[in-house]
């Protein structure tokens, strides 16, 4: 099952470590994230550390990014 799949039928995101995680085992930078999604690298490090939460669109973006870079596991 995709993490799309997963974050669907969840209706949560993984916990903010496993997402800093997914980033950095695929040595993406948090820049990149942030262009991929449309937000600024800044955004992308308060979802990291759990300060914020992605909403919306952007949360439908960054999503499918984490769900490229951890390999559609």
């Amino acid at each position: 099952m995709d993490l799309s799949t997963i974050v669907r039928l969840n209706r949560s995101l993984p916990l903010p470590d496993d997402c800093l995680r997914i980033r950095t085992a695929a040595r993406v930078s948090r820049h990149a994230v942030a262009v991929e999604v449309g937000v600024t690298a800044e955004s992308v490090r308060l979802w990291e550390i759990g300060d914020r939460r992605p909403t919306g669109e952007h949360l439908e973006r960054y999503v499918a990014a984490l769900d490229v870079m951890s390999g559609g596991q």
